[in-house]
């Protein structure tokens, strides 16, 4: 070992690793846990499984073979794995998800007039690889609750080791509205005219600013889901900024038979 410059570690070994950097040797490494010794004494940390990653690293090496010498050695001076490791990692309400897990969580929103804590249901979908970000959403009306069921579908189908970007899930984002099997909060506001909200306001816009804050902001695109409640008959429609190209194909993608242009909700 000690005879070669570059070494790669193919499974989570801290131990081996730290005795190599204090080596001086140049240290490779295939984890898919950032947050382990490995990955973060390692000069370059690939997060992926090894045996994917080998195939892709060997693809990666012959594109990289046709650029001259100077081009190499600028990408390996460039490269910081520190910003490497946390350009891979999603973090939501103080929640780090590393690439390739699904973690469910709650976010605080406000208290009860009994002390009862009430808070958002998130499910973060961090994928193997880097990629846009999608954020799915339901029961912003809280007595429409098939996007509920929807949503909990999609996130059974996804496998984080095969995706491609990330996905935030919020099945019922008007708890409140969900418990008491209402449309609207419990001042009678509805949430879906109360974003962007405000830090200050009522309680409709304090749980728009939230939502807007640790779930929109974050995201690339989103997709909300909406339904007929009772005594209401919905054609089965998207709604959207038709104007937006990429905006307009993700409504085609759907096959809805109305389109109805929206620049707002």
């Amino acid at each position: 070992i000690f005879f070669f410059f570059f070494l790669i570690v193919p499974l989570e070994d801290g131990d081996r690793t730290m005795a190599l950097r204090r080596a001086g040797k140049t240290v490779i490494t295939f984890d898919l846990n950032l947050f382990s010794r490995t990955s973060q004494t390692a000069n370059i940390t690939i997060v992926d499984n090894v045996t994917r990653a080998i195939d892709l690293l060997t693809i990666t090496c012959k594109k990289l073979s046709n650029n001259n010498k100077k081009i190499l050695e600028k990408i390996v001076y460039d490269f910081n794995n520190k910003k490497n490791l946390s350009d891979n990692i999603i973090e939501i309400a103080k929640e780090i998800i590393a690439p390739g897990e699904l973690r469910r969580f709650e976010l605080p929103v406000t208290r009860l007039a009994t002390k009862t804590l009430v808070s958002l249901p998130i499910a973060v979908v961090n994928g193997i690889e880097p990629g846009h970000t999608l954020w799915l959403s339901g029961a912003i009306h809280g007595d429409e609750l098939n996007g509920v069921e929807i949503i909990a579908q999609v996130l059974g189908r996804i496998d984080p080791l095969k995706l491609k970007g990330t996905v935030i899930a919020v099945s019922i984002v008007n708890v409140f509205g969900f418990i008491e099997q209402s449309r609207y909060l419990p001042d009678r506001r509805d949430l879906n005219r109360s974003f962007p909200g405000s830090e200050n306001g009522s309680l409709a816009s304090r749980l728009a600013n939230l939502f807007m804050r640790e779930i929109v902001e974050r995201s690339d695109y989103g997709i909300d889901l909406h339904t007929a409640a009772v005594h209401r008959i919905n054609l089965p429609q998207i709604r959207a900024n038709l104007e937006d190209k990429t905006t307009y194909h993700c409504a085609q993608a759907f096959g809805a038979p109305l389109m109805m242009h929206s620049s707002t909700r």
